[in-house]
């Protein structure tokens, strides 16, 4: 969406928006639901909520301050801080992800006036950050297990791809979304790729699934990110006015 720029449009940016709160609550689930309460986690809970409060207006002026220096000090603040709340959430036994998320929410006007702020970020990111992790991600996937089980494979494909096609599909159409761009959302979201690695690593690091059980669920994400967009992007993709404008508008009642 990025490259075609539908981020910019109404469409594209309650896609963005549904994925965000998708993948938030995916965190906080898996938070809670497998995270032991401690002193530590009580710290890091209290820490993470003041950091919240406070990072927006510090964040401002710090950057009006350092702004244009060549060193990127501003870049190297926001990393900083979401390396070291990352630290303390895995100290916790929490997910590292889960303190970017919030912070990144708590930051979010702060970005949208620092555009060349974001980009500097962005390609850092992918072009550093991101091999790393999906390196360490796919040197942990078992070949022989997703060859020898090609059909627990298909069913974790299907159910997930069906599953999103069953929670989202009458979902648009009750917000009488076209049904072009109704299954033009279902199919981007029926991708997962970046949180559904990171729950089955933390599934694998916590002992809750076994590197085979890993595998297969890895591949089963990766393939879900690749189809479905394939064929979005091939049979679905909107026009120009559809995405810029979109609206959402929920059936009137008789």
């Amino acid at each position: 969406m990025v490259e075609t720029r539908l981020n910019e449009k109404p469409l594209g940016k309650i896609i963005l928006a549904a994925c965000f709160v998708n993948d938030l609550g995916t965190v906080i689930a898996l938070g809670l639901l497998f995270t032991k309460i401690n002193i530590t986690l009580i710290i890091f809970t209290v820490a993470t909520i003041l950091a919240i409060i406070i990072l927006p207006k510090f964040s401002e002026i710090y950057i009006r301050v350092v702004k244009n220096h060549p060193s990127e000090p501003e870049v190297k603040f926001i990393f900083f801080t979401l390396s070291l709340f990352g630290l303390f959430a895995v100290k916790s036994g929490s997910e590292a992800v889960l303190p970017a998320y919030l912070i990144g929410a708590a930051l979010a006007n702060l970005f949208l006036e620092n555009r060349e702020l974001v980009k500097r970020m962005r390609a850092t990111t992918i072009a550093i950050l991101t091999p790393f992790y999906f390196l360490k991600a796919g040197s942990l996937v078992n070949l022989q297990a997703i060859l020898t089980q090609i059909g627990a494979l298909t069913v974790l494909f299907f159910a997930k791809v069906i599953s999103k096609f069953v929670g989202l599909y009458p979902a648009g159409v009750a917000f009488r979304f076209r049904t072009k761009v109704n299954l033009y959302n279902v199919m981007l979201m029926s991708t997962g790729l970046t949180f559904g690695t990171i729950s089955a690593l933390y599934g694998l690091e916590h002992n809750i699934i076994d590197q085979n059980q890993y595998s297969l669920l890895v591949t089963a994400v990766i393939l879900s990110a690749i189809i479905p967009t394939y064929i979005a992007q091939k049979f679905f993709y909107p026009k120009d006015e559809e995405a810029s404008n979109f609206k959402i508008e929920r059936k009137k009642r008789r």
